[in-house]
Parts: C-alpha cells; sequence; structure tokens
C-alpha cells in the first residue's frame, strides 16, 4: 500500500513541511530541516548541518570525509568476509619443552629449575611425595578449585596414578617467562570447537609461580570454578 504524504504550508513563511517524513522546507531561505535525523540541508549554499553532532559542512567540503567512510565500510566488509573463510592461526608447542627452561642468568636458570621440576616429578608424572622438595610449607594458591598449603595441593592431585618412571617433560608449553622470582608457563590447549561438531580449536593455559630460597611459595593461573585444572596434565599423558 502507498503511503499517503501529509503536507502542510504556510504561506507567510514559505515554509512546507510533510508529517509523513517529518521534513520542514522554506522556499525563501532554500532550507530543508529534518526532524527525525536532525539535519538541516540549504540548497543555496550547499551546506549540511547535523543539531545532533553540532557539525556542519558544505558539500564539497564533505566529500572527502564520506569518501573515506565508504572506504572505511568496505575495508570492514572485507575484513569480516575474510574471517569468515581463513582458520585461526593455530598454537604450536615446543618440539623440546625442557630447553625452555635454562636461562643464562644464573638466578633465572635456577627458578626455571625448580618449575620444571614441579611441572614433570609433580603435575606429570604424579609424584607426590617430593612436594616437600619443590614447594613451601605455606604454598599461596591462588586457583580457586585450590586452597593454600601444600598438603592441600598435594591432596587435591593424589587421585592421578603415580607414573613408574619420569625423565623427559612432555607438556605442551609454548614459551616460558621470567619476571623478577616469578616464573611464568604458556601452554598450548586444545578444546571441542562448538561451532564445528567433532573438531578442535587450539588456545593458551597459563601458570606462574613465585620462586624463593629453591622453592615455589606462591601460584597463580587461568583457571575458573571447575574441572580446568586437571584438563592440562590429561593432555600431556
Amino acid at each position: 500500500m502507498v503511503p499517503v504524504l501529509r503536507f502542510r504550508f504556510n504561506r507567510t513563511t514559505g515554509t512546507r513541511f510533510n508529517r509523513t517524513t517529518g521534513t520542514r522546507f522554506n522556499r525563501t531561505t532554500g532550507t530543508r530541516f529534518n526532524r527525525t535525523t536532525g539535519i538541516r540541508l540549504n540548497r543555496n549554499t550547499g551546506t549540511r548541518f547535523n543539531r545532533s553532532c553540532g557539525t556542519g559542512l558544505t558539500a564539497a567540503a564533505a566529500a572527502p570525509q564520506i569518501a573515506a567512510m565508504k572506504k572505511h565500510v568496505a575495508l570492514l566488509v572485507g575484513l569480516c568476509a575474510l574471517g569468515s573463510v581463513r582458520a585461526q592461526e593455530p598454537v604450536v608447542a615446543a618440539t623440546d619443552p625442557e630447553a625452555l627452561f635454562t636461562d643464562p642468568d644464573p638466578v633465572h636458570h635456577a627458578n626455571k629449575q625448580v618449575v620444571l621440576h614441579i611441572l614433570r616429578e609433580l603435575l606429570q608424572c604424579n609424584h607426590w611425595e617430593q612436594a616437600d622438595r619443590w614447594l613451601t610449607e605455606r604454598y599461596l594458591q591462588h586457583n580457586p578449585n585450590v586452597v593454600s598449603g601444600r598438603d592441600n595441593v598435594v591432596k587435591y592431585f593424589s587421585g592421578f596414578a603415580r607414573t613408574p618412571t619420569c625423565e623427559k617433560l612432555t607438556m605442551p608449553i609454548v614459551t616460558v617467562l621470567t619476571s623478577g622470582n616469578i616464573v611464568g608457563v604458556v601452554f598450548r590447549m586444545e578444546y571441542d570447537d562448538p561451532r564445528k561438531p567433532g573438531a578442535k580449536y587450539t588456545s593458551i593455559w597459563y601458570d606462574q609461580w613465585r620462586i624463593v630460597d629453591g622453592r615455589a611459595d606462591e601460584h597463580w593461573d587461568t583457571a575458573t570454578l571447575g574441572p580446568m585444572t586437571t584438563t592440562l596434565t590429561q593432555q600431556a599423558r
């Protein structure tokens, strides 16, 4: 159904008002004003003024901005299209993770070696009888699933089977970072892709420890409430 245009014209001022579109046009000044968009256009000067943002430009001055805006829109459309066909770059783990736990600085090297033992002997191989060698008694824990204290950590991980030997670290580690007495470890993680049943995607997991006198005294990671704490050790097996 074609809409009926309803006009109102004032002969004294020469103003015509369109109720349907909300546009007011003045023949005398050549000004068109739209109440809905807040834009006033003057045909005589070619000036467009927007009350909402308080800007006014002639058509000639506005042309470069309009052209630039069109380019930005085209770029965004192109990026969106590219993102839909290009897959995420996969996270790749180091081929020799133990080599990441060395450092030319003797203090950083010693701290990295402590974390290597925590990951290999404790978390990977479950030789938790060695916990007192690598963790302080108070062992401050920032993982929301585990209570602080070495005994509580040992109890939390006691459900996993102990491996007979523990020779090489096999966890999927991307890099190892140091800052002061902090050692951080970035892991490669693999998850089920909710967009594609049966497919996987990769991301990272992060742990860091504060080393005090040759043992880990404090721990942080990216865990949330739930079973994520054990996912990393399960993937390493």
